[in-house]
């Protein structure tokens, strides 16, 4: 074949090709320029101010934080610089593992003591290590079970489970409330009255009375199949179906004693999570946190994303407002 026979390769012209990369590069610097100078909503990306503050966390075995320091206990922790100290360290007399985060009202934590022929209820400040001791029970009667503080901190619901008979429901206030059986959520934001899980329903008991009134507009699942996590203020319950992709929020309406549903937040099987008292709820899943704004509208806004580097057995107990 001569060379005068060969194919003829078109080539697309130079300016053409110029062109091109440069309606790319022009786009790119827009979308950049929009992220840098735009507000907030019109490029819809939303950008969140580093966290601030401190996160209370529990590591029930040894952790290495991002310090190096290896920690395992109770645990004060800045995220912005890293650093660690204990609240309360670990092997001591308190058990740890009921703790939650209605288990703290500022620096004052309810925790369990652990004696040799008692086990005590007892409230630990956190600044002094001092604790005050709330109820006591033999040992080998029976344990503690879920306690918490009311959102203004003057009242403490909690759970003695006895080897024999029927679980307990105190309220402590003027005095110790028996309120008979009930696993406690939350207070209402009163003080008044205790929520309490009676699935399928919820339940509140009056704390004067013991008036027991069933709550309207809400119904759950077996235990095994939904979870139900309440706010410390009362005034909403997120309740999570297994293998659901979404958590439904409601509202708490206490003077009616009815729950209307208010949205639902995405969410992630095995996720964990804690409320603040500002009714916010920060939701962690894959190692990655995502605060939101729970609201009556229904528009619960994402106000934070962080990566706290946190590892799966290091739990969050508490969290700043945001």
């Amino acid at each position: 074949m001569s060379p005068f026979d060969a194919p003829v390769t078109k080539h697309r012209p130079r300016k053409l090709v110029l062109a091109v990369w440069a309606s790319i590069a022009l786009a790119i610097l827009v979308i950049a320029l929009g992220y840098i100078f735009l507000p907030k909503g019109l490029m819809h990306v939303q950008r969140f101010e580093p966290y601030q503050g401190t996160l209370l966390l529990l590591a029930n075995t040894q952790w290495e934080a991002p310090s190096g320091e290896k920690v395992q206990g109770l645990i004060s922790y800045d995220p912005s610089s890293k650093s660690v100290s204990y609240a309360i360290p670990p092997f001591s007399t308190y058990s740890l593992f009921s703790i939650n985060s209605s288990s703290l009202f500022q620096d004052r934590l309810l925790t369990v003591r652990n004696e040799d022929s008692s086990i005590d209820l007892v409230i630990v400040d956190l600044k002094t290590q001092e604790a005050e001791e709330i109820d006591s029970i033999s040992a080998d009667a029976g344990i503690f079970g879920q306690s918490f503080w009311s959102s203004d901190g003057t009242r403490i619901a909690y759970v003695i489970y006895p080897l024999e008979g029927t679980p307990s429901l105190r309220v402590t206030g003027d005095g110790v409330a028996d309120l008979g059986f009930g696993i406690p959520l939350t207070f209402s934001p009163t003080a008044e009255e205790v929520l309490i899980d009676t699935r399928p329903m919820l339940t509140t008991i009056n704390i004067e009375s013991g008036e027991r009134v069933e709550f309207a507009g809400v119904a759950f699942s077996s235990y095994q199949e939904e979870s139900v996590y309440a706010a410390p203020t009362g005034n909403y319950v997120i309740a999570l179906l297994s293998g659901d992709r979404f958590a439904r929020v409601y509202q708490m309406d206490w003077n009616s004693h009815a729950a209307v549903m208010r949205g639902v937040i995405p969410i992630k099987e095995g996720s964990s999570m804690v409320f603040n008292t500002n009714d916010q709820v920060l939701i962690t899943s894959d190692g990655l946190s995502k605060a939101y704004q729970l609201s009556e509208s229904g528009t619960h806004t994402t106000i934070g994303v962080y990566d706290f580097e946190l590892p799966a057995d290091v739990r969050i107990i508490s969290w700043n407002s945001l």
